[in-house]
C-alpha cells in the first residue's frame, strides 16, 4: 500500500511526516539536515511505496507568499527531477 509523505521545508532542516496505508493520519517520520534529505528519502523509497509529496505552502499573515516561497520552489524543481513519476502537491 502507499503512503504520502508530507515535507515542511526550512532553510536548515526538513521536517517529514508520513501517512498510514489508509492516508488516514499522519505521523512525524524524521527531521532531517536540508544537505541530507534527497539521500533520506531515497533510502524511504527503497522500503516504502510513496504516492505522493505534500509540501506545506507558507503565507505572511496578509495571505502573501513567505519570503522561503522562492527556495521552495527550486527544491520542488529538484524534487520533480529527482522523482519524475511522483506527484507533488501544496
Amino acid at each position: 500500500m502507499s503512503k504520502f509523505i508530507g515535507i515542511d521545508y526550512g532553510q536548515k532542516k526538513i521536517g517529514l511526516s508520513v501517512t498510514d496505508d489508509d492516508k488516514v493520519f499522519a505521523f512525524p517520520l524524521e527531521t532531517v539536515k536540508r544537505i541530507n534529505f534527497f539521500n533520506f528519502i531515497n533510502n524511504f523509497f527503497k522500503d516504502n511505496d510513496v504516492e505522493k509529496f505534500v509540501i506545506g505552502k507558507p503565507t505572511k499573515m496578509s495571505g502573501e507568499n513567505s519570503e522561503i516561497e522562492s527556495e521552495i520552489i527550486e527544491f520542488i524543481k529538484k524534487l520533480e527531477r529527482k522523482f519524475p513519476n511522483t506527484p507533488i502537491v501544496r
